[in-house]
């Protein structure tokens, strides 16, 4: 970034500030220095009859700062120096000069920024190379690791580390972007606990294993008592140790192991 020289008068951020473009930043002998949101940062100062990509640049600038009414041409003709003139007069108290200076702005790339470090104080003298803050270090994905030892039931799920929730999809083994940030704020270092939980809570019944019967055409199903037919039954999920089935309403009890008590087993 390239800025005015000067004394800071005034610091207008903290650790935390998340800055768009027009905020202020801070006050350098009472002149307002405000943050820049761009693909690119302007390298040279601007007047009437200069033209490229940074003028197109710091007319899109002018136009989300309301200064600027037309659509960005990337020539500095008269509209874009009575803009000029007017953002000057607002933050610099210079309504007459018609030149945008590059130092009125400290550049923040294309994205928000937030602030993750202040490094200088009111009443320091800023110079070109003057370092005045650090974006915050942001988290670009976090790994996932799955249950094993069973399967999960398809569906909308969601990762669970303490209070804070985000989507997951199934199988992708990453949480990606600002839900990735929120995880790793919640998390107590760079690693974790956390739950997956369907989005939508779904009654099921556990019964062992051992209690579903797969028959000889593939269907699936539970005897109550050695006595009784076989019942139907939908498996949601399973594991080693247990099994998850949908809810039958006329189901209150399951053979533990039909294989010992029923000779033949045909669902």
């Amino acid at each position: 970034m390239i800025l005015d020289g000067g004394r800071v008068t005034s610091l207008r951020v903290a650790v935390g500030t998340e800055l768009h473009s027009g905020d202020p930043v801070l006050e350098v002998e009472d002149r307002t220095i405000i943050a820049a949101q761009s693909d690119r940062p302007l390298w040279r100062d601007l007047r009437g009859g200069m033209q490229g990509p940074d003028v197109q640049t710091l007319q899109t600038l002018l136009a989300e700062l309301g200064h600027f009414d037309e659509d960005p041409d990337g020539k500095f003709g008269p509209q874009t120096a009575l803009a000029v003139r007017e953002f000057n007069e607002e933050f610099r108290g210079d309504g007459r000069d018609a030149t945008f200076h590059r130092g009125a702005l400290v550049w923040i790339g294309a994205e928000p920024l937030r602030v993750g470090e202040v490094t200088i104080r009111a009443g320091e003298i800023l110079t070109e190379a003057t370092v005045i803050f650090r974006g915050e270090e942001s988290v670009a994905s976090v790994e996932v690791s799955e249950p094993t030892g069973g399967s999960l039931p398809s569906g909308e799920y969601e990762l669970v580390v303490g209070q804070t929730r985000v989507p997951y999809s199934l199988g992708s083994g990453t949480v990606e972007g600002d839900d990735a940030g929120r995880v790793f704020g919640a998390m107590s270092g760079t690693e974790g606990v956390g739950l997956l939980a369907a989005a939508e809570a779904e009654h099921v019944v556990t019964v062992p294993p051992s209690a579903v019967v797969v028959d000889g055409s593939g269907q699936l199903c539970v005897f109550s008592d050695a006595d009784s037919g076989p019942t139907p039954v939908e498996v949601v999920s399973g594991g080693v140790n247990t099994t998850q089935i949908r809810p039958v309403p006329e189901l209150a009890t399951v053979l533990a192991n039909p294989a010992d008590v029923i000779e033949e087993l045909v669902c």
